[in-house]
């Protein structure tokens, strides 16, 4: 079954064109640059091209982790996505991880009262329901076969 749709195509132009702002970003040793590459890594989760938005997240940590150190909002929301990521190609072990560490650090930075945090905490029980009910090969057949 092939469901790339417009959409889809509009989305790895999307992607493509947020790409070559991060060698210039990288160039110039901008500040957006790791931000710039959390970016990214939704738009190739959109896509389905998780291999890529993890390896770009990765890196968007590493650099959140020197910038700013691990108890920021920054490393916690690029945990939080990059928890997305390793949901949708079925590594349980590390949504788990990371998203636990993003909520701790969320409720850390803002408190359990706080938007920030409902919002990490919605987040972390959309993808709790997407394992329980083993959708990460089901239910989004456009990108279960993507390795690029």
């Amino acid at each position: 079954i092939n469901f790339v749709s417009a959409d889809h195509l509009a989305g790895r132009k999307i992607c493509s064109r947020i790409e070559r702002s991060i060698d210039l970003f990288e160039e110039i040793k901008h500040p957006d640059y790791y931000s710039t590459l959390g970016t990214l890594t939704l738009c190739y989760n959109r896509i389905g091209n998780y291999n890529k938005a993890i390896l770009l997240g990765e890196k968007a940590l590493l650099g959140y982790k020197g910038l700013f150190g691990e108890q920021s909002h920054q490393y916690a929301t690029t945990l939080s996505n990059l928890s997305e990521s390793y949901m949708y190609v079925g590594n349980k072990e590390k949504y788990i991880q990371y998203t636990n560490l993003s909520l701790e650090i969320q409720e850390e930075i803002f408190g359990s009262n706080h938007h920030v945090y409902a919002l990490a905490l919605a987040n972390a029980a959309f993808i709790f329901l997407f394992f329980k009910n083993g959708c990460h090969s089901l239910c989004f057949p456009i990108i279960s076969n993507t390795n690029g």
